[in-house]
């Protein structure tokens, strides 16, 4: 009785058409997921490229950046030592002039 109730063995032709049928599924499903893990693979190398391109191109720009902020502070320097030139002949002048029109009177 036991066995009256077993379902078939996989080799009764309705059950192997529906392997056959099931395997040929799973080989293409297999077939879709290798390409597409494929294209993601091509994906992520482009955008490692990517990547690594932009990190050089952002670290070139952040170079150039310091070196002009570089010059600017320079220039700065150097203008804020004339002025301080300036300055000091302004004073000497005005100190002189004093001097002069107190020997006047």
């Amino acid at each position: 009785q036991i066995l009256l109730n077993r379902t078939p063995a996989p080799t009764h032709p309705k059950h192997l058409g529906d392997l056959q049928e099931e395997h040929s599924w799973l080989k293409e499903r297999v077939k879709q997921r290798e390409n597409e893990l494929s294209q993601k693979r091509e994906s992520n190398i482009t955008l490692e490229k990517r990547s690594r391109r932009l990190k050089v191109e952002h670290q070139l720009k952040e170079d150039e950046l310091e070196k002009e902020i570089q010059t600017l502070e320079y220039a700065l320097r150097r203008k804020q030592e004339r002025n301080e030139g300036v300055r000091m002949e302004l004073e000497q002048a005005r100190f002189s002039l004093k001097a002069r029109q107190a020997d006047s009177l």
